[in-house]
């Protein structure tokens, strides 16, 4: 059965069994299209699945249609605003902003935001979420537009040793600096992250600050 080769290309996945388990997920994926069309359920599960495995590998350019194949399906099924498919939408936007093809990032993102304003409320949680994603993309460009957004964030993430609320924190203080040149409060509020935030991240942070500095001077 179907349920049984998708376990099977699971298990191949889990072993590093790349090539095999794309072969499963591939013959799972047409069988569904041809027996429940493109637009069913699980044939959508089929989409993810394929999706979850290019992930792994960072297979970025066949990502792409995946994901705007799974938007369309989730568009039909259950709507423009369900939450699932806005995740598959957010899949997309990340996938463009790792890329740094942020002009395509940014409409997706702002239709986040607007759909959960709707759907949800201005201060709901997951909206916030959205409005970080969004601040985040335009910081990512060193624009300025993202200050109205980090200071909408701190808002509502507004209990001072919450590491969101720190990270917010960072993202204006890098808003500000990119427009005054005085990068001391991003320094502060860096060493204040340095305390919450593992490695990997410390390293993204560093470089994002290092980053802000050296576009303010290549501006001068």
């Amino acid at each position: 059965t179907l349920t049984s080769v998708n376990n099977l290309a699971l298990v191949r996945k889990s072993t590093g069994r790349y090539k095999q388990a794309e072969s499963l997920y591939f013959r799972a994926l047409e069988a569904r299209e041809r027996t429940l069309g493109p637009e069913h359920p699980h044939t959508l599960t089929s989409i993810n699945n394929l999706a979850a495995l290019y992930e792994a590998q960072e297979r970025h350019e066949e990502l792409e249609p995946l994901y705007i194949k799974a938007i369309k399906i989730r568009e039909q099924l259950q709507g423009a605003e369900h939450p699932k498919t806005l995740t598959s939408v957010k899949q997309l936007a990340g996938l463009y902003k790792s890329q740094g093809r942020y002009f395509e990032a940014e409409p997706l993102f702002l239709r986040i935001v607007e759909a959960r304003e709707r759907t949800l409320g201005a201060e709901h949680p997951s909206t916030i979420s959205s409005v970080n994603n969004l601040a985040w993309l335009y910081l990512s460009q060193y624009k300025t537009a993202a200050k109205p957004y980090f200071l909408r964030i701190l808002e509502v993430w507004n209990k001072p040793t919450d590491l969101k609320h720190l990270l917010a924190k960072f993202g204006l203080a890098l808003s500000n600096a990119l427009e005054s040149g005085d990068f001391s409060d991003a320094n502060c509020t860096f060493a204040e992250l340095a305390n919450g935030l593992g490695e990997k991240h410390l390293l993204k942070a560093q470089a994002r600050l290092d980053g802000a500095r050296e576009f303010y001077r290549s501006q001068r």
